[in-house]
């Protein structure tokens, strides 16, 4: 399975158009080879709402932190599969 990575950008009110009237939120996930598979975007206060959006498409794929292939450090990454559905916010 190819690595991937999630990149979060915050943006702040009135720092872009998206974020014209309130902090706003990317993300994005990357191919290793820097390539970009995809981005949205949302206004902070939906960034759960987004991150929950991600899990369920990813429903079926494989579960786990990341890990370094060399030392096996998870990065401080938190077990996003590790919490229950009913918690309100699932990047916590």
């Amino acid at each position: 399975m190819a690595d991937v990575w999630f990149g979060m950008t915050h943006l702040e009110a009135g720092e872009t158009p998206q974020a014209d009237d309130d902090d706003f939120v990317l993300l994005a996930i990357y191919r290793a080879d820097g390539s970009r598979v995809m981005r949205v975007g949302a206004p902070l206060a939906e960034l759960p709402s987004m991150i929950r959006m991600l899990r369920g498409a990813s429903d079926g794929a494989p579960r786990g932190r990341p890990r370094c292939r060399e030392c096996g450090s998870d990065y401080g990454v938190p077990d996003l599969d590790g919490t229950r559905p009913e918690e309100p916010c699932a990047s916590t």
